[in-house]
């Protein structure tokens, strides 16, 4: 098992646990723990498609990730 397979995996992970506890309301969608889940998993996953060069991957979740980043600064 390579490196780039565990953190795809450690961002599923980050991005399933973030959707888990929105969905059992324990987060909002704009609380900062939340949106620090979904940055950390989109960003994992950018590096992991990016080193299997699935490219539509890459921008779905360089997407999420830029969301993620701008919903926090606006938080600030």
């Amino acid at each position: 098992m390579n490196l780039f397979y565990l953190l795809g995996i450690a961002g599923a992970v980050f991005l399933l646990t973030g959707f888990m506890v929105r969905k059992n309301k324990k987060y909002g969608v704009g609380s900062t723990h939340y949106l620090i889940l979904n940055l950390v998993g989109s960003v994992l996953m950018v590096i992991y498609g990016w080193a299997g060069e699935v490219w539509p991957f890459v921008l779905l979740n360089s997407v999420w990730a830029g969301d993620s980043i701008f919903s926090l600064i606006k938080k600030r």
